[in-house]
Order: structure tokens, then sequence, then C-alpha cells
């Protein structure tokens, strides 16, 4: 027999609907809109009719996995990649007659400027290329049992002189001596130039078909050659490292050239709430969606690997595709972009109208949640429910920033035309965790809205 205390206690369990949202890490206006639509759902949408949609990277997640990924990569040398590709691969399909908005002057398109010597695309992959090379020959080659490239020169068979620039490395140097040559040093600040160069499209405008292609393909390119086994093994490896690694970067500066130097990015957090949100939305019976510009590979691991707590149906899942060899290798080659775009910005929205709301009836979205550019096009489609962004503090030359000010604008309400709640979530971006309230902090004293107006109600608890 339960004593009196233990029955109202029981009795305040029970009255908690299973799928009642409470993540401590929102403020109450959040949890308030996120609850009204679990609970309004079978008002607004016929049974199977219901889903959400969340990105992936910078929202379900602090920091981007793909971006953290390649500090781990070139740390361990984790590559399958053959010299004699090296230069193709990771010319991104340019050449120095190549001219569009990303790259005027292609691959003669300057990379690192200097007071005392500019550094172009064409030179850097050539230096990059042959500091793989060697590392290939010495390390890659025999760690991974990859053919060596007959035309290069065989490793020394000692160490000496192995943290000269020019000098061939051994072939019986350890990963932990092989990250103390210059050699080693040398590549990981030229590739990372490269890589994110390419990555970051050289400053062009996002939605450049360029920029695009550019951003979307070119840190996958160091996968080249894996099997998808190997890449999942490697996408989880480097998310342990990075969920325990600081948040912050490691830098490498070349010993040629000292304007060549590159801070990778480190560290990602998991945004508890965002799961919690989704267990949620199970619970009344709503399909969770991730759409994320990362590879599809990563995005397989990220979203159902079970030490991460986040468990969406593989079915679920869509990220950047890429084609296969006959015999299993990854090629950093798109499939084909007319049957499935690019899962980046008007791409989401395809795979959303195209691909996921006719599994519902042709239903929109009922929940939606992004950070960036990429995101616009598939929190648009939402209808009825909630959108809510992740506060980056993006500039106002974001489509995203937009969402920042509706959250505000519709602060209390319901926008009319569209019938969903807008919703704003803070974080500190110092710690990489959301905070309870609207606002974002870089350093945990400063805090701002990012919008265009005081959005007072969103401060919370400063």
């Amino acid at each position: 027999m339960l004593s009196p205390a233990q029955l109202i206690v029981a009795a305040s369990i029970a009255a908690v609907a299973a799928h009642d949202y409470f993540p401590a890490e929102s403020p109450e206006y959040n949890i308030k809109a996120i609850n009204t639509m679990l609970h309004n759902t079978a008002t607004v949408r016929k049974p199977g009719q219901a889903f959400a949609l969340y990105d992936w990277d910078n929202t379900c997640m602090y920091g981007d996995i793909s971006e953290t990924s390649i500090h781990y990569q070139v740390k361990n040398l984790n590559f399958r990649i053959q010299p004699k590709d090296f230069e193709t691969i990771f010319s991104m399909g340019y050449t120095a007659n190549t001219t569009d908005a990303c790259y005027p002057q292609g691959l003669n398109t300057i990379a690192v400027k200097s007071t005392t010597k500019n550094t172009t695309y064409a030179q850097l992959i050539q230096t990059t290329a042959r500091d793989y090379a060697n590392l290939y020959q010495a390390y890659i080659a025999p760690k991974y049992n990859l053919p060596r490239d007959p035309t290069a020169a065989a490793p020394l068979t000692t160490i000496d002189h192995a943290a000269c620039g020019d000098d061939l490395l051994p072939g019986n140097m350890t990963l932990a001596q092989i990250q103390e040559t210059t050699v080693f040093n040398n590549f990981a600040a030229k590739f990372g130039v490269l890589i994110y160069g390419w990555e970051f499209y050289n400053g062009a405008d996002d939605f450049e078909p360029c920029a695009m292609k550019a951003g979307m393909t070119a840190l996958p390119q160091a996968l080249v050659g894996m099997t998808k086994d190997e890449i999942h093994a490697f996408i989880k490896a480097s998310m342990r490292y990075n969920l325990n690694a600081a948040i912050g970067t490691k830098t490498f500066t070349s010993t040629e050239d000292k304007a060549i130097t590159y801070d990778y990015p480190t560290g990602v957090r998991i945004f508890n709430g965002q799961e919690a949100s989704m267990r949620a939305q199970r619970s009344v019976n709503m399909s969770v969606y991730v759409i994320s510009a990362s590879p599809q590979e990563f995005v397989e691991i990220a979203a159902t690997h079970s030490g991460l707590t986040y468990q969406v149906s593989q079915d679920n899942l869509f990220g950047v595709r890429f084609q296969y060899t006959a015999d299993g290798k990854f090629t950093g080659q798109l499939v084909d972009e007319s049957k499935y775009p690019i899962s980046w910005g008007a791409g989401k929205a395809w795979i959303s109208k195209n691909l996921i709301s006719p599994r519902h009836g042709g239903a929109a979205p009922l929940f939606v949640s992004g950070d960036a550019n990429g995101d616009c096009g598939m929190m648009d489609l939402t209808r009825d429910g909630v959108v809510m962004v992740n506060n980056r503090l993006k500039a106002n030359t974001n489509c995203i920033q937009k969402f920042y000010e509706k959250a505000c604008q519709f602060y209390g309400s319901v926008d009319p035309e569209t019938k969903n709640q807008f919703i704003m979530q803070g974080q500190d971006k110092e710690m990489g965790s959301w905070i309870n309230s609207g606002f974002t902090t870089k350093n945990g004293k400063d805090y701002s809205s990012g919008t265009s107006t005081s959005c007072d109600a969103y401060k919370t608890f400063f």
C-alpha cells in the first residue's frame, strides 16, 4: 500500500504525458512551444502524416563532424589515396583555364596571400602532393597494406635526417615519430589550407553553384579509396576523439613558407535537448528524419550510434551521397544529381518534398530545426508546428538570420501565414552547450540575440 505522499507523487507522474518534453537546457518558452505542438499533433495531422526534420552539424551537435574529422584524419594519416591520384583528386575538377565565381582563375587563383610571395592552388596542390607521397611511402602504405608507388624512391632505412622536409622518410617509423617530422608538419599545414580552401569555396556567395559543389564535396575527397566499413570506423573514432577534445583549434605552420598556416577545428558536443525532442516526437507517432550536408556515411554513424544516444532509422537519414567503385571503394564523385541532389539549401527542400513528404500523405513537416543557410529551404516548408533555429549569431546577410527575427517577432504568438511558432535556442559557444535562453554567448559574459531588435523576452537569466 502506497503512503499518501507516494500516491501524490504517483498521480503527478501519471499526469505527465509520455511525450512531454522537458530538457534542462532549453528556455521555458521553447519547452512550452514544443509541448503544445506535441499535444496538438493529432489535430493538425492525420495518422501517419506527422514528421520532423533535423539538420545535423551544429543543430544536433555543437560543431561539425566533417570539419573536425579532418584534423583527426591528418593526425593519424588515415588515408587510402594513391600518390599518383592526389593532384587530380584535390584539383576538384579545376584546371588553369577553369573560371567561375569561386575560383576566377581556376587553379591559378591565389590560395595563400603573402607580402613576399603568393601561392596559387596549383602550386599548393603540387607541394602538398610531394609531402603526401613521402608520408605514403613511409607510413600510409605499410600501415594500410597499400601498394607502394614503384616510380617513387624507396624509403630510407634509418631515421637520420627524417625531420628534413626534402628528405625521404624511412619506412620503419612509428606514427608518433612521423608526427614529429618537418614533412608531417608541412603536409598538415598545406593540406589544411588546401582542403578548407575548397570547402569554404574561396569566400564566394554560399548559393553560387560552384560554392555548393566545392563546399559539399571537398572534405569527402580525403575519403577516396576507403570502403564504407572503413569510413564508418573512421568517423566513429573521429567523433569519439572530438567529443573528448577541447573546443578550439590545432595549428600547423609550414617551415617552407610561414604564410602557410592552418587552424584545424577540434571538438564536438551533443545537444541532449535535441535527442529529447526526437524521443518526445516519436512518442506521438511523429517520424524523425535527419537531412545533413555531411556525407551519408558520416550521418549513418552519428545519428544511429547508441553510444551517442541518438537512434534515427537508417531509412530516415539523408546526407550527401557519393559513388563507389565496383569493388566497393569510395570515389568522391557525387551520385546522379538529377535523382538525388546535394543535401544543402534547395537540395534539402527537394528531399523533403520528393522523398519524405510522399511517405506521409504529402503533408508538410510539422517540426524543423536548423542553424545555417543550408537549412533555410527546409525550414520554410514547416506548417502548423514549430520552427526551431539554433542561434549561432549568424550575420544578417545570411538567410538563417530571418528565423532569429521571426522568433522575436512572433514571441508569444503564432505566425498567421504558416500557423507556426518560431523559437530560438541559444548556446554557449565556449562550452559547446545549449543554454536556458534564446540568446547566445561566445565567452559566458556577453549575450546577444543576433537580431535587429532587443528581443528582451528571450533574455531569461541575465
